[in-house]
């Protein structure tokens, strides 16, 4: 794990989180700006930048997790899908969003994006923090099912 990385620290619970998950090789915890309640995020322990660069076992690991809070949000929350994202722009180490969509522009930049002089900007201060109670309630809900 990286000393500086935010995701690193996270999981090594120098920073406070909602965990939902924690294993040897994956940790998972609500997201504090959640496009929706329930806006999970799944990481590798390991510090790697890109999804892509991931060892096959760990994207396997991080993956299989999100499957199985997509089913624990699914029969928690019931929204009509829930949405899986590789991004990573933000905090450079491998994450997997996993978002219950009620909407089709759930997981597209329409949440993040506004215009400005003409182009398209991206900033994830457009999504409202969510109240750290409402993160702890949500995170009781789906521990322990992944």
């Amino acid at each position: 794990m990286s000393s500086t990385c935010l995701f690193c620290k996270i999981a090594k619970r120098e920073i406070p989180s909602h965990v939902v998950h924690d294993d040897e090789d994956s940790f998972a915890f609500m997201d504090i700006r959640p496009i929706r309640p329930g806006h999970v995020l799944v990481i590798p322990k390991q510090h790697i930048d890109h999804f892509s660069d991931l060892p096959e076992a760990a994207a396997t690991k991080v993956l299989m997790i999100a499957q199985r809070l997509a089913k624990a949000i699914r029969s928690n929350l019931k929204p009509p899908r829930v949405g899986l994202l590789v991004g990573g722009f933000a905090v450079p180490h491998a994450h997997l969003h996993v978002v219950p969509m009620h909407d089709g522009h759930d997981l597209t930049s329409q949440n993040y994006a506004k215009v400005v002089d003409g182009k398209v900007a991206y900033d994830i201060a457009n999504i409202p923090p969510a109240p750290p109670e409402a993160l702890a309630e949500m995170a009781a809900r789906l521990k322990n099912q992944a």
